[in-house]
């Protein structure tokens, strides 16, 4: 019974599928493929100013931000350095990573258990386990959000924390890299 629970814990750890990121748009078309209306984006523009906003449309080669209650802005795809958008982390690895956890951790306790001569209390206590922790572990991935490029403009790359010209000293202090828990 031992080792089949143990052959499939195996397999789903060493399962893992390689996941490779996708090029950020380099033109305002291929943007409309990767950007979807509602998009809460983050446009730097070419004088090194960020706007934040939400993504409306792309007509021709401007591209239309609504930043305000007015209605959208548009920007001339020559005007824009690079376009983020703000993506939440899914919960599905959050969900497998707790099973995974708490399955172990379940399996170390119900081998521990079994001395009790208890039935069934190895699956009993995979099961319990496994479920707590895939529910912290969808909870816990619920506050990570992260930012990618969906769009940057030929040339040289943009750095992440550029929001203003080098010129400008900037008196704020740098950004964290890194991913976002919200509450």
């Amino acid at each position: 019974m031992i080792k089949p629970i143990v052959a499939v814990f195996l397999i789903m750890i060493g399962g893992a599928v390689r996941a490779e990121a996708q090029a950020a748009a380099r033109t305002a078309s291929e943007l409309g493929t990767v950007a979807r209306y509602g998009d809460r984006i983050w446009l730097l523009d070419i004088d090194g100013r960020e706007v934040r906003g939400l993504f409306y449309k792309i007509s021709g080669l401007d591209i239309e931000v609504s930043i305000t209650r007015r209605g959208p802005l548009a920007w001339s795809e020559s005007e824009i350095r690079r376009i983020r958008r703000r993506v939440d982390d899914s919960l599905r690895n959050g969900a497998r990573n707790g099973l995974i956890v708490g399955g172990a951790l379940g399996l170390i306790q119900g081998l521990y258990l079994r001395k009790t001569h208890i039935r069934g209390i190895v699956p009993l206590s995979i099961a319990l386990h496994g479920g707590l922790c895939m529910s912290f572990g969808i909870g816990i991935d619920g506050l990570m959000a992260r930012q990618e490029v969906i769009f940057e403009r030929p040339g040289e790359p943009v750095p992440v924390d550029e929001t203003r010209p080098p010129a400008t000293p900037s008196s704020a202090p740098a950004k964290p890299s890194g991913f976002t828990l919200r509450f």
